[in-house]
């Protein structure tokens, strides 16, 4: 598919969605102030590859923490993860991190705060980040709750690197935290996000959201009422680029 191709196809999708989520937003019940019923496990998975540069990087840390911000954090509420990828995956703060009287979420922003590091050739291997997280993050012995929501909020401009050897498509890539019940959220950065490649990670446009496109406040409650939804099935069909 052509890059002006899928430019066009890009701006007739956003188009459509702003509609249907402005809409949404006017129409819908308002959300609780405990946001939802159950406590969530939400992993931040950020895009540091060069694409990103360090504007996307200031624009991943504000984001995320007005996400901290909007659902809150506690010992027996929401705990969350953070994980950086751009050759390869790696986990800043599990589940475990902050836990008992260090569960504030002063302690998480200002861990995010700190985050400067950018891979200018790093590659942008988000196939790799989607694998990792299911292995490594998601799980028991990295603090996952059995009995909490699952959510993992992908932030990155879609564009996966496949000059370099073989890749996952991101749609199989992320059958995995779909099987677990883990919620796919995809925060566009940038302005060349790669929207199809997003839609593949999630399975749903619903679940696609371009950072700055939307009011703050309306997109975080489209992310809430996605995120204290019932996760759908795996789907079973999509059409993965080449």
């Amino acid at each position: 598919m052509s890059a002006a191709v899928r430019g066009t196809m890009f701006g007739l999708l956003l188009i459509f969605f702003i509609l249907t989520a402005s809409n949404s937003i006017l129409n819908a019940a308002p959300v609780k102030d405990n946001v939802c019923s159950k406590p969530m496990d939400i992993a931040f998975i950020m895009d540091v590859s060069g694409s990103i540069g360090r504007k996307g990087l200031k624009t991943m840390k504000g984001y995320a923490k007005m996400v901290v911000d909007h659902f809150g954090m506690s010992d027996q509420g929401n705990h969350y993860a953070i994980m950086t990828f751009a050759k390869d995956p790696r986990i800043l703060v599990d589940f475990n991190t902050f836990t008992g009287s260090t569960a504030k979420s002063a302690n998480l922003k200002f861990k995010i705060h700190q985050m400067h590091r950018i891979d200018w050739n790093g590659g942008s291997f988000i196939d790799k980040a989607l694998l990792a997280a299911n292995s490594t993050l998601f799980t028991v012995g990295a603090g996952m709750r059995q009995n909490a929501l699952k959510a993992a909020i992908i932030m990155t401009d879609g564009i996966q690197t496949k000059h370099r050897g073989p890749f996952t498509s991101p749609y199989k890539a992320a059958r995995g935290l779909q099987t677990k019940g883990v919620q796919l959220i995809a925060a566009g950065i940038g302005t060349a996000v790669d929207v199809i490649e997003l839609m593949d990670i999630t399975g749903k446009m619903e679940n696609v959201f371009s950072v700055g496109r939307l009011p703050e406040p309306a997109n975080l409650e489209l992310i809430a009422r996605t995120l204290c939804s019932k996760p759908t099935a795996v789907p079973t069909t999509s059409t993965p680029l080449k």
